[in-house]
């Protein structure tokens, strides 16, 4: 397969504002694929936001204490609209910010025809194991910090082979804790190597030729000739 390019928040180098439908459509015709966060508006519809609090116009705004079509004058993009504006020829990729947002998440890209490009991102194994029960073609992704693995006494081969026993996508760290080695034991147990945050192009050229499978950048046009230059992943 090819190494993934996300767009961390649609990406900061077009001038958008972060998980704005202009950054997400910039990033999209710069030839990268999507990564942004959800969480659950007032009215229960999954909105595309990262930060619990955010200010507007100096004024405290809270997602869930507030209404999708209030967060929608303000900028704040529904996981509806996303799909409804730019279609689903791309893949997504979601960080569940709160876990009650994944299930409408899900039905809005069940909807869409979208499930089977959506990735979810979590770093609680049980929550993907009831994410996978309830909808088995969409992608999971585990993010995962080396230093807690290392905490918990488990090694990262071994938390390679847990990820596969809980039919987990993927997993997430740090780019530069993936050594070729540790990729190709996650190749082989079916598990792709994803790495973030990676933002300097010598590190996202290294990212590609170490074998990664996805990346995630604030800087997408260097993101993208990294990608473009190297082999595809597993190749």
């Amino acid at each position: 397969m090819r190494t993934l390019a996300f767009a961390h928040r649609g990406g900061t180098d077009g001038g958008h504002p972060e998980s704005s439908l202009a950054a997400f459509a910039d990033a999209l015709a710069r030839g990268c694929d999507l990564e942004t966060d959800v969480r659950l508006a007032a009215d229960g519809v999954p909105v595309l936001v990262h930060d619990a609090l955010r200010f507007r116009g100096g004024r405290p705004v809270v997602p869930a204490w507030t209404s999708s079509t209030r967060l929608h004058r303000l900028g704040v993009v529904p996981l509806t609209e996303l799909y409804g504006e730019l279609g689903r020829d791309y893949e997504l990729s979601i960080d569940v910010k709160v876990v009650r947002a994944a299930g409408p998440a899900l039905e809005v890209a069940r909807r869409a025809g979208a499930i089977e490009r959506l990735w979810l991102v979590h770093d609680d194994l049980a929550v993907l194991d009831t994410l996978r029960r309830e909808e088995p073609r969409v992608r999971l992704v585990h993010e995962a910090r080396h230093a807690d693995l290392a905490r918990l006494g488990r090694t990262a081969a071994e938390h390679v082979a847990l990820l596969a026993e809980h039919r987990v996508d993927a997993k997430n760290t740090h780019w530069a804790h993936w050594t070729p080695d540790l990729v190709a034991i996650a190749h082989a147990a079916g598990v792709l190597a994803f790495g973030s945050l990676v933002q300097e192009p010598p590190a996202m050229r290294e990212a590609v030729d170490r074998g990664l499978d996805g990346l995630y950048s604030d800087h997408l046009d260097a993101l993208v000739d990294a990608v473009r230059s190297a082999p595809a992943a597993g190749a």
